[in-house]
Order: structure tokens, then sequence, then C-alpha cells
């Protein structure tokens, strides 16, 4: 897992494109509700979550070993600070897939001036 550290001003937003790999053996539902499985990203500060970000929904279901490549835009926080960004699988209304295994997210260092 690469990082990268980067200096932004606190009112920046920011385009990721994010490429996600199913590499369980289920398949992956984006659909709207409780259940369903999209791709996001937290803000946390000294491991706590400060913010969690927009959703990015998958495009159709993703079946096990298929890869999706997905624009996320990122809204920094307003607060000057050392933040940690991570990417990671949501499944709305259950957990975060981050927090199942650390494997599962891709996080970068960022510092908000």
């Amino acid at each position: 897992k690469k990082s990268i550290f980067t200096r932004l001003r606190n009112t920046e937003t920011m385009l990721y494109w994010l490429k996600i790999k199913n590499a369980s053996d289920t398949t992956y539902y984006p659909y709207e509700g409780k259940g369903s499985v999209n791709i996001s990203y937290q803000w946390l500060q000294d491991e706590e979550v400060v913010r969690d970000g927009v959703r990015v929904w998958l495009t159709g279901p993703l079946k096990p070993g298929a890869e999706v490549v997905r624009p996320a835009v990122v809204v920094f926080p307003h607060t000057a600070g050392d933040y940690n960004l991570r990417f990671s699988l949501v499944q709305e209304g259950c957990f975060w897939f981050s927090n199942v295994s650390p494997e599962n997210s891709y996080d970068l260092p960022i510092t908000i001036k």
C-alpha cells in the first residue's frame, strides 16, 4: 500500500479515480437501501472518524473477481489539521469493509492548511 502526503487548503474538493476489485466469493449489489454496497471515504484524525464521505454507487452488481473504476469527488474538511483519508467499500446499514480488515481500504495522509 502506497501513501501520499498532500497539503491542501481547506476549501478544496478533488476527483479521485478508484479501481475496486471484488476479491471475495460474494457478489456486491449497489442498489439503494440497507445492505447495498457503495464506495465511499472517511476522514480520520488519530484513528477516529470525524466525517463520512459522499457515496459512489457501483455501476451494477460486482461479481467475484470483477473490477470496476469509478470517480469519487472528495470534499475536504473545513478545519485545518492532519487527517487520514480512507477509501473503502461500505455495506449500508451494516459495516465499512475497512473495519473488517485494513486490507479492504486505501489510506492517504493529508494535511489541511
